[in-house]
């Protein structure tokens, strides 16, 4: 209970009184459900195309992207024998030198779609591409939310992370974290993939984030990112942050509404196109507390050995309001008065005196105030290594074999030695699957068993007691 803030509670309460409350559910007609949630995209989409904008929402429309092929971003390539279009990777245009090293040309910073090439004079001159810009709209994450909901489609996102060899919450003696602090990733664009599923208006993208570091490198990314990167709490005793910070990748998948079944997206009505919906950057936080963790989310072990494998499923914060603004985590600025003077970004973009850019502060408050206990939210807090299963097999398990080293053991005599708190983590963090291998002796060859209720006596078939004992014999 020390990590419940209610004030959060009641100011959300009070933020949501006055909102429209709708609530999408599946048809049992699919048809029906389909119908409708075309029509929640086809009537809440958004242009991508920030000159449909105006004010504050057009310049911020200028610091996010969508991928060079939803937008059919291509050059006009003369060849000896005739003009033709070379179109676009998302990571811009490919390229192989003489020597077979082979690497991508990105497009230009700012706002529009070009090459930024420089001249043997040093200057840079830009490259326009012809797109689809202007008539392709993206579905704001809402929208997206109720359609799936409508057709019975998961839409959260999910994120898998492996541990170092040998660096995890299940190796004895492990210290946990070296670090809590928010940490900068940024998508390949280059590893981006989607499949189709079951359900034709519904793909299932998957991308790989790897860590950037060098400050210079992110400024960049947001210049072109910020107000489309997204925020990603992590309960600090989640071992699959742990994984992150270490390894400095992970893998993320969702499902997203996408039209590739259809045989030409130009024959929709307007001639429109959609992008695709995955986060061109993240920010991972560190956290304590039901503000930040209201869901209490954990991420569940997928597979254990020398190396483990981690999952969390995430949603949407439920700190949201009808009319709140669209606000980035990171630090928004004016880019001519309190920046460098420029009045645009990159070569093509509009000169703009109230231009915005977005910046990743590792120290901003809003990112590391973020540990919660009894009433005060802290910068810092100690990281945590056993937690959930981990503790009962490093702390409980472990300490049986060093102290009694038995054949066998009953359940019982792990669970009277675990604190009700650790029981409690132990209810979200376990696997079955480990759980069935530990009562066959995959702990230092100790067998676990069950006992069943009888009159007779089970003294000989209990562990004597001992300092870590919390329920004694004379409990039961």
């Amino acid at each position: 209970m020390d990590e419940f803030d209610p004030q959060f509670y009641i100011d959300v309460a009070r933020n949501q009184s006055k909102d429209k409350r709708v609530k999408y559910v599946k048809s049992e007609d699919s048809e029906i459900s389909h119908r409708a949630a075309l029509g929640l995209v086809s009537t809440q989409s958004v242009v991508a195309d920030p000159n449909a904008f105006t004010n504050l929402r057009k310049r911020q429309m200028r610091r996010q992207r969508r991928f060079n092929t939803d937008v059919a971003a291509n050059c006009n390539v003369e060849t000896f024998t005739e003009q033709t279009s070379l179109y676009l990777t998302d990571a811009g245009i490919p390229v192989e030198t003489l020597d077979g090293d082979s690497f991508s040309v990105p497009t230009g910073d700012g706002d529009g779609y070009y090459m930024d090439i420089q001249q043997l004079d040093g200057t840079h001159v830009p490259i326009i591409t012809n797109s689809d810009y202007s008539s392709t709209y993206y579905v704001p994450p809402e929208t997206r939310i109720n359609a799936l909901s409508l057709i019975n489609v998961d839409s959260s996102y999910n994120i898998f992370a492996s541990s170092l060899e040998n660096k995890n919450e299940l190796v004895t003696g492990d210290a946990g974290a070296s670090a809590l602090k928010p940490l900068y990733f940024k998508l390949d664009l280059e590893s981006v993939t989607y499949e189709t599923t079951e359900d034709p208006l519904v793909s299932k993208y998957k991308g790989r984030y790897t860590v950037e570091y060098d400050q210079d490198e992110i400024d960049t990314h947001t210049i072109n990112n910020g107000i489309a990167i997204t925020r990603v709490n992590l309960d600090y005793r989640d071992p699959i942050y742990r994984y992150i910070l270490d390894s400095g990748r992970f893998d993320l998948t969702l499902n997203d509404i996408n039209l590739s079944r259809i045989s030409n997206i130009k024959d929709l009505q307007g001639g429109v196109r959609f992008s695709r919906n995955i986060p061109f950057g993240l920010v991972i936080v560190p956290v304590r507390g039901s503000k930040f963790n209201p869901f209490n989310g954990f991420s569940d072990l997928l597979q254990f050995g020398d190396v483990c494998t981690r999952f969390i499923s995430l949603v949407p914060s439920i700190d949201t309001f009808d009319n709140k603004l669209e606000v980035s985590d990171l630090k928004g600025s004016n880019l001519f008065y309190e920046e460098n003077g420029a009045l645009k970004v990159g070569l093509v973009e509009p000169n703009d005196s109230q231009n915005v850019i977005y910046k990743f502060d590792p120290n901003a408050e809003k990112l590391t105030k973020t540990f919660y206990t009894n009433g005060d939210y802290s910068t810092s807090t100690s990281p945590v290594s056993a937690y959930g299963i981990s503790y009962m097999i490093r702390e409980v398990i472990d300490y049986i074999i060093d102290t009694h080293n038995p054949e066998e053991v009953l359940w019982y005599d792990i669970i009277r030695r675990m604190p009700l708190n650790k029981i409690g983590e132990y209810l979200y963090d376990n696997n079955p699957e480990l759980v069935s291998y530990l009562e066959r002796g995959y702990r230092g060859g100790l067998l676990i068993k069950s006992a069943i209720n009888t009159i007779n006596t089970l003294d000989d078939k209990v562990l004597n007691d001992d300092n870590k004992v919390i329920i004694k014999k004379e409990d039961r």
